[in-house]
This record gives C-alpha cells, structure tokens and sequence, in this order.
C-alpha cells in the first residue's frame, strides 16, 4: 500500500541540522522544497532578509537556531509573510540570468525530479520556474529530504553545464525546506506551486507546472 500523507508530529523522532537555516526532517514527513539558482538573489537583497530576520527574532526573544516549526501558528504566519513571501517575491522578479526560462535546461530539472518518482519518493505537484524550483515531496524508505534534493541538483546541473559548455556551480548551495504540518497545509501549498507562474506573470514556455505520482491523503 503506497504512503499517505502524514502531519507533522512533534512527539514523534526529529533530525535537526542547519547551515545558515535550520532543517527538520523527521520519518514520514512531507516537505515542501524551495531551491534557486545561484545567481538568483542579489547578495544585497539577502543580507537585507537576514538583517531583518534577526531583528524580529530579537523582537519575539527567539533564538536565531530556531526553525518555522518552533513557532506558534501566528507567529509562522508573520514570519511568512515578512521573510518567506519576501524572498519567494524577489525570485519571481526574475533575478539572475534565469537560464530555466530555457524549456530544452528547464528539461533537465523535470527529468531529475521526476526519475526516481514512486522508487525513493513520491512527488507531487512542482513547478520548474525560470530561477527557482518549488516541489512537494513524501521521501520513502530510507531515503532522506536532503539526500533526495542533492541527488536532483546534482544529475541537473551536470546537464545544464554539458548544455552551456560550462562548468561550476549552478544552484544557491542551500535548500529551503519545510515539513508540512497538515492537510490544510499541503493544500495550500499545493495551490501556491499552481498559481506561482500566473503570480509571476511568466508566458506558458517560461515555466513547467507538473506533477509525479502524488501523495495521497485520507480525504
């Protein structure tokens, strides 16, 4: 029988690690991942964000270690519409040289998402925009949220620099994850990866919206 949903339970085991963001991952979870180019947000725009960002942790007497599910649900409400809603607005300015507007690289990303689909994860809905990537994801077994999205960046990457005839570092290092609490939830977010392009104002061959085999839910 293939996975469900599951919320995110806090009595339940949680790995937290964190680079210059904390990341949850706990067995079971679904997570919904945000990762960019790297040339997708100017660096004055983010030490911008982080200024900000450790001025209202001061405010509310959070440590800077803190994750988003740390926070009361009004608390994560502002923090998303002060720093979350922020930078995903900055991305869909289209920053960068934004080479996934380009369907034959953008191919690349869809082909790595979608590969071991139902195998080491279950993905849901996603779309591949210009800088940036939005995807729903239920990993499977033992197979982790971080090993799952280093493997996409990786396979994608060495295509796209085969395709450039370049070579280098394509994606911003870090990925912003987020497990989803409830079904409430993974519908909303299911409903911004659906609207994200028409928000953006892109033209129907500057984007790809799809989706993999899906996660089910009990409703």
């Amino acid at each position: 029988m293939r996975p469900r949903f599951r919320p995110f339970d806090e009595h339940r085991p949680i790995n937290i690690h964190r680079r210059n963001l904390p990341h949850w991952e706990q067995p079971g979870a679904t997570y919904f991942l945000t990762f960019r180019l790297g040339d997708s947000l100017p660096a004055g725009l983010l030490r911008e964000l982080q200024i900000q960002r450790a001025a209202w942790l001061r405010v509310h007497q959070l440590d800077d270690r803190c994750s988003l599910n740390d926070l009361d649900p009004i608390l994560c409400k502002e923090y998303h519409r002060r720093f979350t809603a922020k930078e995903h607005r900055w991305l869909d300015e289209g920053h960068g040289r934004c080479l996934l507007r380009q369907p034959d690289l953008r191919t690349h990303v869809t082909d790595a998402l979608l590969h071991f689909d139902d195998d080491r994860y279950l993905l849901d809905e996603f779309v591949v925009m210009p800088n940036h990537v939005h995807a729903l994801v239920l990993p499977l077994g033992n197979h982790s949220r971080s090993d799952i999205t280093a493997s996409w960046k990786k396979f994608a990457a060495r295509q796209i620099n085969a395709a450039l005839r370049e070579s280098g570092t394509l994606w911003q290092a870090e990925t912003y994850d987020h497990v989803v609490r409830d079904i409430e939830q993974l519908r909303s977010y299911r409903q911004y990866i659906a609207a994200n392009p028409v928000k953006a104002r892109l033209r129907t061959d500057d984007y790809t919206l799809g989706k993999g085999t899906g996660i089910e839910t009990e409703s």
